[in-house]
């Protein structure tokens, strides 16, 4: 949904308008789900959804993939503003709502290794300027 709103609504905006750029967005939005969404699933449900019902096991394994992403985000912001590039675009669409998400789980394990991320804790206050993101993401994880 969101590849087809940004290149019908947002090309040069929110949608790359440079084939690489938008490959590169399109590669990100792959990640988000691929490797970034499983393990989130996991530790939200096993933190705030359905308390008690992922083993201990699931929940390490879980948050031991968390923390990658967390890792691989942080490198990656740590040359760019948003995942996209200089500016907010598609990738960014999917993956704030999972970073926002994953930074506000009731888990110590991830907010030991947000200490360890500056760049994306940087990344997630400047979503947080954001007029949609002020509107619907202060909404509590429920």
């Amino acid at each position: 949904i969101v590849r087809y709103l940004g290149a019908k609504f947002g090309v040069g905006t929110l949608h790359p308008a440079n084939p690489q750029a938008y490959a590169d967005a399109d590669r990100w939005m792959d990640w988000q789900q691929t490797t970034f969404v499983g393990p989130l699933t996991v530790m939200f449900w096993g933190t705030v959804r359905g308390v008690g019902t992922k083993t201990d096991a699931e929940m390490a394994d879980a948050r031991a993939k968390l923390i990658e992403c967390m890792n691989i985000l942080d490198s990656l912001l740590s040359a760019r503003a948003f995942v996209g590039g200089a500016a907010f675009g598609t990738a960014d669409c999917v993956i704030a709502p999972c970073v926002h998400r994953l930074l506000n789980l009731p888990d110590d394990g991830l907010k030991a290794a947000r200490a360890r991320t500056p760049h994306l804790d940087r990344y997630y206050k400047a979503v947080m300027e954001r007029p949609a993101a002020k509107k619907y993401l202060t909404l509590p994880l429920t």
